[in-house]
């Protein structure tokens, strides 16, 4: 249990840690028809183990098609058809938070349980909790940076300043009613290591980039020797190492296409096409790769120093515990900062030689913040790789109720399924959703 647990939630009953949980609330959209996608809002236990549909379990769906959309401050466009709803899930949560219900009765037997963080990627924290999106000019919400004056993407010469809890409790920049529960606040959201890292994130952009710079040694035109044919050699170099580092690979191949768009090498951005799964597996791969490549170049010196502190990063995200050490969190910050500082030297070496690779992009500094709030919760228990497994199953289960119904129709079809699916996995030892 996180030490700061107490301080965290305002309550005039004292907290005992034994019968407090934590709880993770989880939301995304997921195509469950050709034409439509739902929403899906879940919650579960943050320590939860085990199969996706035994850690968390399903508040509501709707889909998309049929939500009344409304424009909040700014150009941000925010679901308004959840408002109601909405209210019930926040007072509720208040009542688990406090032990009993409105009427003051006992609830749970005892148990009280506590919204210790809200998970989700950026796109889903904007449309559904109205927070701020990268598209807006002030696009941060942990801090004040913008896209004019103080540059969300300079890192060695910062000029924003991070937001206090207490500014935001002052003036709330959600009015969504999760926000109402005590102890929660925009510092709930957290940021999602699968996107901001993994998935089309900065490692995916570093390896991507780091890759090209092998393939495409002679810049633009023609290679003296065929791209493919360097991949392939590559490939084989990254097999070989794999099992001298033990790594499980479990990528079959590895093309052009998982570096650039075909037949366009240097005109749009590079960046690792993969799995999240997959570029966190071959990151370490690829820094030692680099380094054994290395021809003493200043570029191939910050790729690979790039290369090895965002590896660093990853793997203490992976042997950390839920509460990080004052030592492990100090070592975030530091393998971040050197990789910020890093990928800031490749974006500017390569904009001087006109090339497409070594992009930065928002994501670079949400992992700033990442490696800040990581001090407090390491953000592995909220990541949202089972999360996106277990919105894959609702979508296959909102697909199976779509059939003969209007898509008014589907939220009860699932929500009905769903109770049978749960009934049957909590009587039943042998029953398997799959």
């Amino acid at each position: 249990m996180p030490p700061s647990f107490k301080t965290k939630v305002t309550s005039k009953n004292s907290l005992k840690e034994a019968k407090c949980i934590p709880i993770l609330i989880h939301g995304d959209g997921v195509e469950f028809v050709d034409s439509d996608s739902v929403e899906v809002l879940s919650a579960g236990p943050l320590l939860g183990t085990g199969d996706s549909m035994d850690c968390m379990f399903l508040i509501g769906t709707l889909p998309y098609s049929v939500t009344h959309k409304i424009k909040a401050s700014g150009s941000r466009v925010v679901n308004a058809s959840w408002k109601g709803p909405m209210e019930k899930i926040a007072e509720s949560f208040t009542h688990c938070l406090h032990g009993h219900n409105g009427d003051g009765m006992p609830i749970a037997g005892g148990y009280r349980f506590v919204i210790w963080a809200i998970s989700g990627d950026n796109e889903h924290h904007a449309n559904f909790f109205g927070l701020p999106h990268w598209s807006m000019h002030d696009w941060c919400g942990a801090c004040n940076c913008n896209t004019s004056s103080r540059n969300g993407l300079v890192f060695r010469k910062r000029k924003w300043s991070e937001t206090v809890v207490e500014a935001e409790l002052a003036r709330r920049y959600s009015n969504n009613a999760i926000f109402k529960v005590p102890g929660v606040t925009t510092a709930t959201v957290e940021d999602d290591p699968l996107h901001d890292l993994y998935t089309h994130g900065v490692a995916g952009i570093l390896i991507g980039s780091a890759l090209h710079t092998m393939i495409y040694k002679e810049g633009r035109g023609r290679q003296n020797t065929p791209p493919a044919h360097r991949l392939s050699l590559i490939w084989q170099k990254i097999k070989a190492l794999c099992v001298d580092l033990e790594v499980t690979n479990e990528m079959s191949q590895l093309s052009l296409a998982h570096i650039h768009t075909p037949d366009k090498p240097h005109s749009t951005h590079t960046y690792f096409k993969a799995k999240g799964h997959h570029t966190k597996v071959i990151l370490p791969v690829i820094a030692k790769l680099c380094e054994v490549a290395d021809d003493g170049s200043e570029m191939h010196k910050h790729r690979n120093l790039a290369l090895r502190a965002i590896a660093d990063f990853c793997a203490l995200l992976d042997v950390a515990p839920v509460v990080p050490s004052d030592s492990q969190a100090d070592l975030a910050v530091k393998f971040m900062d050197e990789f910020l500082a890093e990928s800031e030297w490749l974006n500017e070496w390569a904009q001087r030689n006109d090339k497409m690779i070594f992009n930065l992009v928002n994501k670079h500094h949400y992992c700033w913040h990442l490696s800040r709030k990581f001090r407090f919760l390491n953000p592995r228990f909220t990541w949202t790789f089972k999360t996106e497994d277990y919105v894959g199953k609702i979508s296959t289960l909102g697909h199976n109720c779509s059939m003969g119904k209007t898509k008014l129709m589907v939220p009860g079809a699932i929500a009905e399924k769903y109770r049978e699916c749960e009934h049957l996995r909590l009587t039943r030892g042998d029953f398997r959703d799959n």
